[in-house]
């Protein structure tokens, strides 16, 4: 009987240990998986932002053109008369753009319901003439 009970003693400690190796693998298996998760959490973001990215990048790249004029007067009702390739038009302004700081000869950006939507400053080139006569 008192074999048996060493017996036991010896099967409860290598029960013991093998246990707490079982537990040591298992501890070594969730810090790795652990850290993958970190990693691949990493990697989301990171793809996250590049597309937000890349999505703001085909929005901009999808707009249609601007068309550009030049104010040639003010209106009374808010609007602006301008020329654009050729042509005269009455368009609105865009509400964020002052209008009292519009002026004669200002070169705008139109959208595309030619609408004022920013003021340029205005490049210093153009065409050369050569003033003949001077009428009063």
């Amino acid at each position: 009987m008192a074999r048996d009970g060493v017996e036991n003693a010896d099967n409860s400690n290598d029960r013991a240990r093998q246990l707490e190796e079982k537990l040591l693998e298992i501890k070594g298996q969730l810090a790795h998986a652990v850290a993958q998760n970190e990693k691949l959490s990493y990697t989301l973001r990171e793809s996250r932002d590049h597309i937000a990215s890349l999505r703001d990048e085909v929005e901009k790249l999808t707009q249609p053109p601007s068309g550009y004029g030049v104010i040639v007067g003010k209106n009374d009702d808010s609007t602006v008369d301008i020329l654009s390739s050729g042509r005269k038009m009455r368009v609105t302004v865009h509400p964020e753009i002052d209008l009292e700081n519009l002026e004669r000869g200002a070169e705008v950006v139109l959208n595309e319901s030619f609408n004022v939507v920013k003021v340029r400053v205005p490049e210093s080139i153009g065409e050369v003439v050569h003033l003949k006569e001077v009428l009063e």
